[in-house]
């Protein structure tokens, strides 16, 4: 899916708000599963918080970008790599809820692959409700149908100097797989989900300043694969638990200190077998401020079941050169034990390594932001990171029929990327985005996540509100894509959409709306071996009261 692609059938999916950020890539397989990718990551070194809580997928991190809730009540995630606001192994899509209001709606879409929905949300000023129900046919073999129901419901009140948010959401999901996640394109797979997350948090002050933050979170996520012709089934379930408390305090004598503190248990059953592990976090940051320079400088303890702990030195440094212009300098460090997949799953076309060892990312970079004028800015980064025993899965000949886990040693990835902002009070807002990244290249046949990347990536939205009724949304990617053998198709994607909403003058409560994606009909692969969507139109008529 390429950036920008909001409104209409995808309106109401967390995974719109997460295109409107470039920054984020987006590795769609078919219409029912995604990975994310930040700086070239595997979805494995990319993940979902919100509120602040880290998401997980115990079982495999093939879920890592499956969010069951309505896209609506979501802001655009920011992008993060700094160690605040980011608990994945790479980086963090962020997530923050929306104020609730007193409305009512509801949307009915149709389109290609036969493709249908039908959502329904209603909401006072303190909780709400939804449902969500789509269903397709043929989406990129013929084989490969879905169907999805999503439901849940969210609160949001204050008390005194607090603010409380309650999100509860559950989804069940059932597709074809075939050509998924490496397996052969002319194999059919089938794949049932359910996912079930509830969350609470609660925040006093300001983020940006002095602030508390608590929250809990319980996820169940069910997976249940299938392979026909090979007899073989796979069902397990995985659950998450978390806690997470952080702070800022007031600052002091140009001092102030950042305190954060995560607690995790992942535990898995079923065909895969039972496992489970627990993993805690403490993060001292403190700050010092004076004229134009901030400093920051601290230790994240983290301590992980079957490993003895670390001790993750993080640093920045920023420097305001002009009263519109901020220099900074960044380095942390990371760890990450395997998913169980990586360790204990196999199937017909995956072998797991029960040995594989913990990750270790030690990322530096340097950057500049600046703002050109109240309607524009622009940011510039280089970075560069070192991954100690890297994942991914691979083949080394190609005879192989199943791809392996693999420790890949140590990866060096170095990178530039560039954003440019504009936003004339929301008439028009465009953004531009271009990211170069350079990974080592391991001698192996092919990598299906870790070593499947944008050696160049550049993205453009536009977003047009031409008249009071008429909103047009256009988005352009283009991507060169490292070399994979597995990759059939062209390593060129330019991945397009066009979108129109209309309000009619003569009505208050009706919007109607048209989506072309996939404009140019690319046969870009967008995970090696699967063939691409083709081009699709959608339509939609969305009610409000």
């Amino acid at each position: 899916m390429s950036p920008g692609q909001i409104g209409l059938l995808s309106l109401l999916l967390p995974l719109a708000a997460i295109a409107e950020n470039p920054e984020i890539l987006i590795m769609q397989q078919g219409l029912a599963r995604q990975d994310l990718s930040i700086r070239g990551s595997s979805g494995s070194g990319a993940g979902i918080s919100i509120n602040g809580i880290d998401l997980a997928t115990p079982y495999s991190s093939r879920f890592n970008g499956s969010l069951p809730i309505y896209g609506p009540l979501l802001a655009t995630p920011g992008s993060h790599t700094n160690p605040e606001q980011s608990g994945h192994l790479i980086g963090t899509a962020a997530f923050q809820t929306e104020p609730l209001a007193e409305q009512s709606s509801i949307a009915l879409g149709m389109g290609s692959d036969e493709r249908y929905r039908i959502s329904s949300f209603g909401s006072s000023t303190n909780v709400g409700g939804f449902v969500d129900w789509e269903k397709a046919r043929n989406i990129d073999y013929e084989a490969n149908d879905m169907e999805r129901i999503t439901g849940g419901a969210v609160a949001r009140f204050y008390l005194r100097d607090w603010r409380f948010d309650i999100l509860s959401a559950s989804e069940s999901k059932i597709y074809g797989a075939q050509g998924h996640d490496g397996i052969p394109a002319n194999v059919y797979a089938e794949q049932e989900t359910d996912d079930t997350l509830v969350l609470g948090s609660a925040v006093k002050g300001d983020l940006n300043g002095s602030y508390l933050r608590a929250g809990a979170l319980f996820r169940a996520f069910d997976s249940d694969y299938l392979l026909p012709t090979a007899g073989f089934r796979n069902e397990v379930r995985s659950r998450q638990g978390s806690l997470m408390a952080e702070g800022r305090t007031l600052e002091i004598q140009n001092i102030s200190l950042f305190l954060q503190g995560k607690l995790m248990h992942e535990r898995t059953s079923g065909d895969l077998g039972g496992y489970q592990r627990t993993r805690g976090s403490v993060l001292i940051l403190p700050e010092f401020r004076y004229d134009r320079i901030a400093f920051q400088a601290g230790l994240n303890a983290v301590f992980l079941t079957d490993e003895a702990a670390e001790w993750l030195p993080q640093a920045k440094m920023e420097l305001s050169v002009t009263d519109n212009a901020v220099l900074y300098a960044a380095y942390t460090e990371r760890v990450q034990q395997p998913d169980f997949q990586l360790l204990y799953g196999a199937d017909p076309y995956h072998t797991a390594d029960s040995s594989l060892s913990l990750q270790h990312v030690r990322s530096i970079e340097a950057g500049l932001h600046q703002f050109l004028s109240a309607r524009m800015d622009w940011r510039a980064a280089v970075f560069h990171r070192r991954q100690e025993n890297a994942w991914d899965w691979i083949k080394t000949a190609v005879t192989d029929t199943a791809w392996r886990a693999a420790d890949l040693g140590t990866l060096d990835v170095s990178g530039f990327e560039a954003k440019l902002n504009y936003d004339a009070a929301g008439q028009l807002r465009a953004e531009l985005f271009y990211q170069w990244i350079a990974k080592d290249d391991p001698a192996v046949y092919a990598g299906l996540y870790e070593l499947d990347y944008p050696e160049h990536y550049a993205a453009a939205i536009l977003r047009w509100q031409a008249t009071p009724e008429i909103e047009l949304t256009a988005s352009q990617a283009l991507r060169s894509q490292s070399e994979n053998a597995v990759r059939t198709g062209t390593d060129l994607g330019t991945e397009a959409s066009l979108g129109l909403q209309y309000a009619p003058a003569f009505t208050q409560n009706i919007r109607l709306s048209l989506l072309v994606e996939n404009l140019w009909d690319s046969d870009f692969q967008p995970s090696p071996g699967l063939q691409s969507r083709p081009r699709s139109v959608s339509t939609g008529i969305t009610v409000t009261w």
